[in-house]
This record gives structure tokens, sequence and C-alpha cells, in this order.
């Protein structure tokens, strides 16, 4: 009986710069206090005035201890530190600066803008500064404000990576894919072993129904950081989406061998082993992908169709 059951792979690249998710467990972090408001925060930081004074030795001490708490992963404890900074001294911009960085962690963007505008009135040549008002923008949707503060980080150091990139996502968001494609090859330019940006380009091809384009740059990509799974596995899903099957499988098996824990890669070679027409093996796919991830949608989804399937046969 012909196969009925269709299953896409889950494409990769759909946002530049986020192709690829880490699948480290995250530390768990104590988040920002609740009772936090932007309000509180611009009181915090009032009416700041350029040319800050020297920080007190005293307030220095405490925005260090916030940074170690920061680093630690124990956000609330940074976040108070850093308020009791500011309160003691508005114009503390490193305090400030820190606070844009958590919120940006706790996505919340309006406080982090709010929070880096400040710290722009103290000191306006602050690129880093400049950079990350441009991911809080980003993460508001507001593109084209975020490359004047991507262009302005620039200006004050042309060696900007990071800012170069996300300047990157900025543009691909708006369509502007040569763009985009000439400001990754600037980075590659500069650092030629930053397989970020291949990553990035290959998700603006594939943007771009430019698949073959597509697959040269995680190739690239692979042969920079080949212990990296979620590359191999975005490769089978580009060739999934090909129907080339037996490639999607060789890479998935790979990518799993790195990861075993990779409830994606499980998923994908499901999704490949049904284009082969393997059915049982697809089936022990999802479920292992299940064991890892017992809520992921794609597999049941998937599962459930091939049931259907099997139970008509």
């Amino acid at each position: 009986m012909k196969n009925n059951t269709k299953t896409k792979a889950k494409a990769p690249g759909k946002a530049p710069g986020k192709a690829i998710r880490s699948e480290k467990k995250k530390k768990k972090s104590k988040s920002v206090p609740s009772g936090t408001s932007r309000s509180s925060v611009k009181g915090a930081a009032a009416s700041p005035k350029k040319g800050s004074k020297t920080p007190s030795t005293q307030n220095d001490a405490q925005w260090i201890k916030g940074m170690d708490l920061q680093a630690k992963g124990d956000l609330r404890s940074a976040w108070k530190l850093y308020q009791a900074v500011l309160m003691a001294e508005p114009q503390h911009v490193q305090a400030l600066y820190q606070m844009g960085i958590i919120a940006l962690q706790q996505r919340d963007y309006p406080m982090a803008r709010d929070l880096f505008q400040n710290a722009l009135q103290i000191n306006e040549q602050n690129a880093k500064a400049h950079k990350n008002i441009g991911n809080a923008l980003l993460g508001l949707s507001q593109l084209d404000a975020a490359l004047v503060h991507y262009d302005r980080a620039l200006q004050l150091d042309p060696g900007f990576i990071s800012a170069m990139d996300n300047r990157a996502i900025a543009l691909t968001k708006l369509k502007h894919y040569d763009a985009a494609l000439a400001q990754l090859d600037s980075i590659l330019v500069r650092v030629p072993g930053f397989w970020p940006a291949y990553v990035q380009q290959a998700a603006i091809h594939l943007l771009r129904d430019e698949a073959d384009l597509a697959l040269a740059c995680y190739a690239k990509a692979h042969v920079l950081n080949p212990s990296d799974a979620r590359i191999l596995n975005n490769q089978a899903a580009v060739h999934s989406m090909l129907k080339q099957f037996d490639q999607a499988i060789d890479l998935l098996q790979q990518a799993i061998t790195l990861n075993p824990k990779y409830a994606e890669a499980h998923n994908n070679l499901a999704v490949a082993l049904l284009g082969k027409g393997d059915l049982r093996q697809a089936l022990k796919s999802y479920d292992k992908a299940l064991r890892i991830s017992p809520e992921y949608a794609d597999a049941l989804t998937g599962r459930a169709k091939l049931l259907r399937t099997l139970n008509q046969r």
C-alpha cells in the first residue's frame, strides 16, 4: 500500500541568528523582582547629566558584587544591588548598563531600551550600549531604529563583530537580503572562523529558496564547528526538503551520535525515514524524540499520523 503519511522536517534557519539553538541546559536564574516597573527604573536614574563624576569606591564595590551575582545567574539579587547603586549615584553608567543587560536576558525589551537610553545620555560614545539598545529595538521589531544604533556602534567601533552580526539580523528581517549577506561577508573577512555567519547566510538563502547555497553554507559552518549537532540537523532538514532522504539520514545519524538527547534530530530522522518508506523505523525515532521531550508537538503530530497509516494496513 502506498505510504500516505506526509510529515515535514522542522525547517532550519527560519530566523537568521537563531537558526541553531543551544541544546545546553541554561543555568536557572532568579528573575528580576516582579514589582519592578519602568517608572522605578527611570526614577533610579532620573535626568542623568553628561560628564558623570567619578563613581565612589563603595558604589563600585556594590556594582562589582552585582556583576558576580549576575554571572552566577542570580539576576534578582544583582538587580537589587544595581538599583541601590543608582539610588546613591544616579549617573553610575555601569550599573545602568548591567540592568539593561538583565532586562534583555528577561526579554523585557521596553525596559532594556529605557535603561540603555539612560546610559547613553551619560556617555553617548558607548558602542556596547548602542549595540544593546539596538538589540532591544530589534526585540520590539523597531528595525529601522535598531539599524541606527547598530550603525552608530560600528562608527564608534568598526570591528564590533556582535554589532555587525545583529545588524545582519535586522537587515534580514527587513528583507534586505543582499545587504545582510554582504554584512556577514564582512564579518568573515575579519574573522574567517566565525561559523555563525555561515549559519545566518544559510538561513537567508533558504528565505530566497536557494537550497543549494544554504547547504554550502551549512557545510562551511560544520567544517569550522564539527562538534555541533545542530548544524548537521539543519543540513539534514534541507536535504529532506529536497527529498534527498539518504543524505538526510546520514547527517541525522551523525548528529544523534554527537548528541543522543537531541529530540529535534530524532524527529527529523523519523521524517527522513518516512520519506524512504521505512515506517517502523520512523515510529521508533518518533518514540525516541518523545522520550526525550514528551510534549514535542511536531513529534506528537507526526507519530499520530504515522499510527493512523499503520492501522489502515
